[in-house]
């Protein structure tokens, strides 16, 4: 093999070798998750409601804000606070009979935001307990289940997925 190619061979070697250690970076996207939404429950017009969720993203968290509204009305915007991946913030305590809706809003420090679905609530609509409510018959041919009232009170079963 003559000098000259062998030189061709290996100047193109490390022209190779120098774009390849200058490729861009990709971007790490961090959409924030928006995870494990609570809230306790309003049973008085005296009771504010904390709600909680999980948030994350590869990137860090900006800010989460809870944004809630009362019957329809215009919407509140409550920072929440983070203690881990654990978010908080207040709803403040409502009148009796009033629906309010929320939901969390979060962005991550590389600007990605997201927004969780919305939640909504009666402030002293009785919490009903459905721990009586036993699966006792599935029949995957016909595509039914039977579900059996071990309590011995009426549990509604409206709003039930």
């Amino acid at each position: 093999m003559n000098m000259k190619r062998i030189f061709a061979i290996a100047a193109a070697a490390v022209a190779l070798a120098a774009s390849l250690s200058s490729c861009v970076q990709d971007k790490v996207y961090g959409l924030p998750t928006i995870t494990d939404i609570n809230n306790t429950v309003a049973v008085s017009a005296s009771d504010e409601v904390v709600v909680t969720a999980t948030v994350a993203s590869l990137t860090g968290i900006s800010y989460v804000n809870l944004l809630w509204a009362a019957d329809g009305g215009s919407w509140t915007t409550v920072e929440m606070q983070a203690a881990g991946d654990s978010w908080s913030g207040v709803i403040p305590a409502q009148p009796l009979d009033t629906e309010v809706s929320y939901y969390i809003e979060a962005a991550s420090e590389g600007g990605e935001t997201a927004v969780s679905a919305t939640v909504s609530y009666v402030v002293g609509a009785a919490v009903i307990d459905y721990s009586g409510l036993r699966l006792n018959e599935l029949n995957g041919n016909d595509k039914f289940i039977e579900i059996y009232n071990a309590s011995g009170e009426d549990i509604p079963l409206s709003g039930i997925c």
